[in-house]
């Protein structure tokens, strides 16, 4: 490290800590707290530095938005306290994106779709948890569903059909539970989803009528 950049890392360190001081005084907050999610972000920071010094290094992403994610944890749970309920669906929703990022930097690594879909479907699932718990369930299969959708329209879903048998489960199961719980009810879906299943089934029992 060279004299004008330990002078600059010590600078950035002392305006840290002035802000953190300033917090505790005038918000009354944890400087504690404040200080370990700041030790987080900079570890991440740390692994962001390794990627940049060397795109190949792609794993770095992962611990480093993983760090970044606990840091800001943390710091959330300290200021702003009533969206400590969100607090699992931004850690897992960061995670995520780790792979998401992966993704778009090298796209010949298309199984990092299957850990972005699943983490950022989780941290959904997390987020309208709270407030509806009957489609949480519907979401998360859902979610898997378009997760799998995307690969089969990948390259990869060009060679190998794989792809949709899963995307179609998912999806079937994401309906049945969206059908079968009470979040559809006194809505004009609960009575557009029986009078899809009556259209399709009169249409099967028809067109094999005809057949015979």
């Amino acid at each position: 490290m060279t004299a004008k950049s330990s002078r600059v890392f010590f600078g950035a360190l002392l305006i840290f800590l002035g802000l953190l001081f300033f917090f505790q005084q005038f918000l009354h907050v944890d400087v504690g707290a404040l200080v370990f999610a700041g030790l987080f972000v900079l570890g991440g920071a740390i692994f962001f530095y390794v990627f940049v010094n060397n795109n190949e290094h792609w794993w770095a992403l992962i611990p480093g938005f993983t760090l970044v994610g606990i840091g800001g944890l943390i710091a959330m749970a300290e200021l702003a306290p009533g969206l400590s309920e969100f607090g699992g669906g931004f850690f897992l929703g960061m995670i995520g994106a780790s792979f998401l990022v992966i993704y778009l930097l090298h796209r010949e690594f298309w199984w990092a779709i299957i850990p972005a879909g699943v983490l950022l479907t989780l941290a959904v699932v997390a987020l309208i948890a709270p407030f509806s718990g009957a489609i949480s369930g519907a979401v998360f299969f859902f979610g898997l569903a378009i997760t799998f959708g995307v690969l089969g329209l990948m390259p990869v879903g060009k060679t190998e059909k794989w792809p949709w048998i899963p995307a179609g489960i998912c999806a079937a199961i994401g309906l049945i539970i969206l059908a079968t719980s009470n979040a559809l009810t006194n809505t004009i879906f609960a009575y557009i989803w029986p009078a899809a299943l009556l259209v399709i089934g009169v249409y099967m029992v028809v067109r094999s009528a005809r057949r015979k």
